[in-house]
């Protein structure tokens, strides 16, 4: 065989674009290294395994070599996996002129197909004392070809798939209702959905490429420093809520949830965030808090009105029959049923004034007045009601808030009384309640101590909330709406202080506010546009 023969094979097999283009190729290149000779082309189907003709004229060529691969001469091509030269008449039966040389295309260990050449004994004779080197040479040059062929090919169907996976998990990513954005292990933006463009007021072509700190605002930065540093610490998912002003003055709640990207060997390449918008979730969450609280109103109402209305109907009752029976108990008893009856109104109207002034202070229909207030003389006037209870309950007073205080005293006055009367309620005859006072870093601190029954300490967290009553068998018996610490907490809140309570259970308690002494920037705003 030419060299340039060989050089030009190489190069057209060079230029194909499939496997199936180097048949052709190979059946070129052994037509013309020899002479009297027919070149049929067959492929093993893979399912079958049966033969099947290649090409158009390997279907004509097929009846006539059908006889040799019908007494499995192809079988001792395949076991030798190189060109083999057959011409001996008492192995096989063939014509006695003819002469096989087969070329087993097995590439990648897979039996693929065979190559079968008749000739003439003195052509097959030729061949193998001339040329047969160079048919070993091509034969392997395609064997590697198409070895590295298939290589390719298995890399370009990786390749391919790899794509397809990576275009269905960004459709997939672009379609999740929330926003999603991903960092590398530089905190640089690699993804940025549509959702994520809509909730952080960006476009992705603008932030993808970029370390965050270079896109996001000031405030937005710190919060996402925050959220990076608390993942790589946790190394697991991290939730954090922010605030997002897309507009100025109106910010939206959004949660994040944020977790480390890892690759197959566990190694930390980025962090990936999901954000969503949590306005609709507080909005539910607030119909479930109101309806919770209506059903607390409702259970609260019942329990509460049913007990006095059914007191004073007992009492009603019991007077009317003595009347109508014609007998006199004496002026003792009906003075003592007519206090029994006022109790229970007060009690009602205890109820009702709660509920009135939660009313009126949730609606906003409620104005602060303050006044310079001398707290000695505040607290000789707020605590004169409980004269009578002082032979139960001695109050004594600790003030050492000398300077006036700026506060609206009717307001103030009714958290002390619920304070005070909270204390007597739940503390046993002959104890002391302590009211003390003092001006400490520009705040102004009140606290009502008690020697009573104390709260749990699970419990201490929710003694402000609405309608929550500590529930234990010692105060099962005792009355009460679970309105009145919800109304000094807000009346508190309305002056820009704090309430706050300390409590050892079966020890006693200690409720208190503090009140800021000078103005606060919403009161000089208040005063200014009045």
């Amino acid at each position: 065989m030419e060299s340039s023969f060989l050089f030009e094979f190489i190069g057209n097999l060079s230029k194909v674009s499939s496997r199936d283009e180097i048949l052709p190729l190979l059946d070129n290149v052994l037509q013309r290294t020899m002479k009297d000779a027919y070149v049929a082309c067959l492929l093993i189907d893979q399912d079958s395994f049966e033969f099947v003709p290649a090409r158009a004229v390997d279907r004509v060529l097929m009846p006539n070599v059908e006889t040799y691969i019908d007494q499995g001469i192809c079988g001792e091509a395949f076991t030798a996996g190189k060109p083999t030269f057959i011409f001996d008449k008492r192995k096989y039966s063939f014509k006695s002129e003819e002469a096989l040389i087969l070329f087993p295309l097995i590439f990648s260990g897979v039996n693929y197909g065979i190559i079968i050449i008749v000739t003439t004994q003195d052509e097959c004779k030729r061949v193998l004392n001339e040329s047969r080197d160079d048919i070993n040479t091509v034969y392997l040059i395609v064997s590697k070809f198409i070895e590295m062929y298939d290589k390719y090919e298995m890399q370009q169907k990786k390749y391919t798939q790899a794509k397809e996976t990576s275009a269905r998990l960004t459709n997939l990513l672009e379609s999740v209702a929330h926003g999603i954005l991903m960092l590398d292990s530089n905190n640089i933006i690699s993804f940025f959905n549509r959702n994520a463009e809509v909730m952080f007021g960006m476009i992705a072509s603008d932030v993808i490429g970029k370390s965050y700190r270079e896109v996001f605002p000031e405030r937005l930065t710190r919060s996402f420093d925050v959220l990076v540093q608390n993942t790589i610490i946790e190394g697991t998912i991290f939730d954090h809520e922010i605030e997002i002003e897309l507009v100025p003055n109106v910010k939206i709640p959004v949660g994040i949830s944020t977790s480390l990207i890892r690759d197959a060997s566990g190694e930390t390449k980025g962090i990936v965030c999901i954000s969503r918008d949590m306005t609709l979730t507080k909005e539910v969450n607030r119909l479930k808090e109101i309806d919770k609280m209506k059903s607390e109103f409702v259970s609260m109402v019942s329990h509460e009105l049913k007990n006095p209305i059914a007191v004073i109907k007992s009492t009603v009752e019991t007077l009317l029959a003595i009347k109508k029976m014609g007998k006199d108990f004496g002026p003792e008893f009906e003075v003592d049923s007519m206090k029994t009856i006022n109790g229970e109104i007060d009690r009602l109207a205890e109820i009702i004034n709660d509920l009135l002034s939660l009313s009126r202070i949730e609606s906003g229909n409620i104005e602060i007045n303050k006044q310079l207030v001398m707290i000695d003389a505040f607290l000789a006037e707020t605590t004169r009601i409980f004269k009578v209870s002082e032979e139960t309950h001695p109050i004594v007073i600790k003030n050492e808030a000398t300077e006036p205080v700026p506060f609206d005293p009717d307001k103030v006055k009714q958290v002390v009384i619920n304070y005070v009367n909270n204390a007597i309620k739940y503390s046993p005859n002959g104890s002391d309640v302590v009211i003390s006072t003092k001006i400490e870093n520009n705040k102004f601190t009140l606290a009502v101590e008690d020697k009573g029954l104390g709260i749990p300490e699970d419990a201490l967290p929710k003694v402000f909330d609405k309608f929550y009553r500590v529930s234990t068998s010692e105060t099962a018996k005792i009355s009460g709406t679970g309105l009145g610490l919800q109304i000094c907490k807000k009346i508190i809140e309305l002056h820009h202080g704090k309430v706050w309570v300390t409590s050892v259970h079966g020890e006693g308690s200690v409720f208190g506010f503090d009140l800021p002494m000078k103005a606060s920037k919403s009161d000089k705003e208040e005063a200014t546009e009045s």
